[in-house]
């Protein structure tokens, strides 16, 4: 039996489509977070406004969200350009 790579995950991922606040160097950005699982995140970007390595605060589900509000510092591993927006792969190291 071939198992595929998302099988193999040991956390599943939630897809969600919620606004998410990123925090850098004292700066906040937006963004929409596509998927979270209990170990990471991606956020969908309109600018390229974090790279590889950061370390990042996010907050998600916070006033009017339909989600409960969460709290974290995450480090970006990976980012991808596409044509009319980037994805930042996010690997949350503690939640707050």
């Amino acid at each position: 039996m071939i198992i595929g790579q998302d099988e193999r995950r040991l956390f599943h991922r939630m897809a969600i489509e919620s606004t998410v606040k990123i925090i850098l160097n004292e700066q906040e950005y937006q963004g929409i977070c596509k998927d979270l699982s209990s170990t990471g995140m991606s956020v969908r970007l309109t600018d390229n406004i974090v790279q590889h390595g950061d370390k990042i605060e996010i907050k998600l589900g916070e006033e009017g969200s339909r989600f409960p509000p969460f709290s974290a510092n995450a480090t970006v591993v990976r980012m991808s350009e596409h044509d009319d927006h980037y994805m930042a792969a996010l690997e949350l190291t503690a939640v707050t």
